[in-house]
This record gives structure tokens, sequence and C-alpha cells, in this order.
């Protein structure tokens, strides 16, 4: 089974979608945004909206063997279900006002009562960013080794991504 290995964005870069993309694939933070990070931006795939760039999003994964399950957490009657897995969110961002930032966070069920909640921020180690975090079972801003809670702002969860596409997906050896 494997684990996320944390991956930040260059600081100064808007590359977090691609620092979370390489988390969730198991590659290098620089491969993937050669790879990926100018076409996802691009006017090609963003002409055609939110539908084109999440169908780029989902080619992108698919291509290294992991599956884009999101569907499968959605209910018609109730929204958006929180399951055991991994999600890539776009959330407020802390550093610039009235943009985004994309996040990854896991799920762990404990049991049918308790879930964990672990953040993963590419802009973690950036000693200059406001980043979201995970403590205990709870999101937290940190800043300057200040700490007050905050509640993730999620404006689109972009990907899940259960246990075993996880695991099936593909990881650079030695890497």
């Amino acid at each position: 089974m494997r684990t996320i290995r944390f991956q930040g964005q260059e600081a100064g870069t808007p590359t977090c979608m691609s620092a979370c993309v390489a988390m969730l694939l198991g590659l290098p933070y620089s491969v993937v945004v050669g790879e990926f990070h100018a076409k996802y931006f691009s006017d090609e795939v963003w002409k055609g909206g939110n539908v084109t760039a999440h169908r780029y999003l989902n080619e992108y994964l698919e291509a290294y063997g992991i599956k884009n399950q999101k569907q499968e957490c959605w209910d018609r009657d109730n929204g958006f279900i929180w399951k055991d897995g991994y999600y890539l969110l776009s959330v407020k961002s802390l550093n610039d006002p009235g943009s985004l930032h994309a996040i990854v966070i896991e799920i762990v069920e404990r049991d049918e009562f308790t879930k964990a909640v672990f953040v993963y921020d590419p802009q973690r180690d950036n000693p200059k960013a406001f980043h979201y975090s995970s403590v205990a079972e709870e999101a937290w801003m940190h800043n300057n080794n200040k700490e007050k809670q905050l509640k993730l702002d999620c404006r689109s969860v972009e990907a899940y991504i259960t246990r075993d596409s996880f695991n099936s997906g593909a990881v650079i050896q030695g890497y």
C-alpha cells in the first residue's frame, strides 16, 4: 500500500494543482509541471470551461492508472458524501484574495462514526505563505507558528480517488 509523498509548489508560482496531481500520482513535481501545467491552464482547455478542464485532469490521471471516481461520492438527495480515500479540492486561497488554491485531503474511515482528515497543502513549506493543514481531526490555518481554526472553504471537488485506485496508480520506482 502506498502513501502520499508530500510535494510543495515552487514559491511564487501558480502550480498548486500540479503539485497536488504529483502527490496523487507519486511523480516528481517537476515532471507534472512539465507535462500537465501549461496545457491545463491553456486557453485551449479552458475555452470549454470547467467541463473541459475536468476532462483533461481526468485524462491525465487515467494515463497514469488513477481513475477519478468523483461521481461515486455524489448523492442526488444529500449532496456530497465524504468517503474513505483521496480528494483533490479547489479551496479559497489564503494568500491571494479572490483566487482558488488546490489541496489534497485524505479521509481515513476509522469506523462508521469517525473519520480522520489529513490535509496536504502545497504551500506548507513556504514560510511566507498561509497554508491549510490538519491537526487531530480539524483543519487549521498556520502562519508564523500562530494557529487559528479555519474550516475548509471548499469551492469544488476536482477528483475523488479510492484507495484501490490510488494504490494501483503509477509511481516512479526509487522516487
